[in-house]
């Protein structure tokens, strides 16, 4: 077992690199899930008879690994690995960012943010996706609630909803300004306009 945790895991077959990911040894599983995701989809659906579908059955298991070192790294793995819209990992990873563990929900919310779709405009902040996100937007983990409003960047509809969509606290509300663009901080006014100008200076 050493000498796999030393190993160059990205030389190893894809077939027996599938299967580390799955070894009862937390370590070798981790390893294995940080090298799949270095080996890409394309190599390793190339490598499966079934592709695609057979890559995300093999490893689907992992998001609900008793370590939440490996449901961390596996939930990373999709974010990479899953391709976008991709119903099945999209479900499992809602359901990881409900997870016990701050470092769990906080990956969970960055692959949501490649895998799921970006909500449609006339949605307005009811795709299930985008409630799952922001849930963890007031989460008691700073980091969590970070990856949360990121999260809103990448999936909330583009410059046609207003702020009262987002029930943040001002710090994050800061932080939406900033990735979302000025739409989000012309919606403000007076002293709300204010805080955010102030933070987001001592942020550039």
């Amino acid at each position: 077992m050493d000498a796999i945790k030393g190993a160059d895991l990205q030389e190893v077959h894809p077939w027996k690199l599938l299967a580390l990911c799955s070894s009862s040894d937390p370590a070798i599983n981790v390893a294995a899930i940080h090298a799949i995701k270095e080996v890409g989809r394309d190599r390793l659906c190339s490598a499966l008879q079934g592709g695609y579908a057979e890559l995300i059955d093999r490893i689907l298991s992992e998001i609900s690994d008793p370590s939440p070192d490996v449901r961390s790294a596996m939930a990373q793995a999709f974010g990479v690995l899953a391709v976008e819209g991709d119903e099945v990992v999209v479900e499992e990873l809602m359901v990881a960012a409900d997870d016990e563990n701050d470092n769990v929900r906080a990956s969970a919310l960055s692959a949501l943010a490649m895998v799921a779709p970006r909500e449609a405009s006339g949605d307005r902040c009811t795709s299930l996706p985008v409630q799952t996100v922001l849930v963890r937007t007031q989460d008691d983990d700073p980091d969590v609630r970070e990856a949360a409003v990121f999260a809103l960047g990448a999936l909330a509809p583009i410059g046609t909803l207003p702020y009262p969509c987002w029930p943040l606290g001002q710090h994050l509300h800061a932080y939406m300004c900033r990735i979302l663009g000025t739409w989000c901080t012309k919606s403000l006014s007076g002293s709300e306009h204010s805080l955010s100008h102030a933070w987001l200076s001592s942020r550039r």
